[in-house]
Order: structure tokens, then C-alpha cells, then sequence
């Protein structure tokens, strides 16, 4: 079965967040799941931008990531809201 493409614009942004960082941190999917408290199975396919990231969740995920809450909950904004982004939360300041 051929890999379906990891999605693009805002769609799957968290996705590839998520990807990027775990492997950044040396964080496999089934720690990542540990922490969090969801299946091997959905971050994979979050990952690859199949399934709408659970907004309710971001603190959870920015927590098992190591990332500022502020900076996960823009990026999950970003994927949801694209169009109203630059009003929800202003970026930080590095």
C-alpha cells in the first residue's frame, strides 16, 4: 500500500509539528502516547495529517513535547483558524 502524502498548508501543520519535534527530542510515538494518553495509531495518523488534531487537548501535547503552550496552542490555532491567526495570539518573541 502506497503512503498517502503528509499534509500541506495549514492542513496537518500540527501533524508535522508534532513529527518534527519528537524527533528533535529523541521521542518515539509510543512515549509520546504514554504521556498523552492516546494510541500509537492516532499520532501516526496525525502525523500524516489524516485526522483533525483534538483542540481541546494542545496543553497535554504541548506538555509531553516540551514546547511552550503559547507557541503549540498558535500552531494548532494556525491549522484550525488559518484566516484569523494573526488576531488570536501574537507570536513570540525569540
Amino acid at each position: 500500500m502506497a503512503k498517502k502524502p503528509k499534509g500541506t498548508g495549514s492542513k496537518g501543520l500540527v501533524g508535522r509539528f508534532i513529527e518534527a519535534r519528537r524527533d528533535e527530542i529523541g521521542m518515539s510515538r509510543a512515549q509520546l502516547t504514554r504521556k498523552i494518553g492516546c494510541s500509537d495509531n492516532f499520532i501516526g495518523i496525525l502525523e500524516r495529517g489524516e485526522a483533525p488534531f483534538p483542540f481541546r487537548r494542545w496543553p497535554q501535547y504541548a506538555d509531553a513535547l516540551g514546547v511552550s503552550r503559547k507557541k503549540f496552542l498558535r500552531i494548532a490555532a494556525e491549522e484550525r483558524f488559518p484566516e484569523i491567526m494573526p488576531y488570536l495570539v501574537p507570536e513570540e518573541s525569540e
